[in-house]
């Protein structure tokens, strides 16, 4: 079944026999209609007596926590997944030219720690 989130007519039948539903917003929850489409899929997921969702999150950015506000507040058994860098491998484009690439990996410090992990 097709599913696009620029159509909502396609929600109920991706919906359609699912228990859980792992909800990721493309290209994220800070664009402008994040909210409004995670609140109708939420919506559409709860008329399709879906059991649990779990909502692909961003790391302390308020439109992010609006898009979270609208599944824990569902009445749907939910888990939020805060990623910060999800599935990153710094193998893509620029990063690829870092002459310590295959050594170390530097990023701006802030004052919040999030572990970083490499495999391979």
């Amino acid at each position: 079944m097709a599913f696009d989130w620029h159509d909502p007519a396609t929600w109920p039948g991706a919906l359609a026999g699912m228990d859980k539903v792992y909800i990721v917003y493309y290209p994220h929850l800070a664009v402008p209609g994040a909210y409004e489409a995670v609140k109708g899929l939420t919506e559409e997921a709860k008329k399709a007596v879906v059991k649990k969702a779990v909502l692909l999150s961003g790391k302390g950015e308020k439109e992010a926590e609006r898009c979270e506000q609208v599944v824990a507040g569902s009445g749907l058994d939910y888990t939020l997944v805060r990623a910060s860098w999800f599935n990153q491998n710094f193998s893509e484009s620029f990063l690829m030219e870092f002459p310590s690439f295959d050594k170390s990996f530097s990023s701006p410090a802030t004052s919040n720690m999030a572990p970083v992990h490499r495999l391979g």
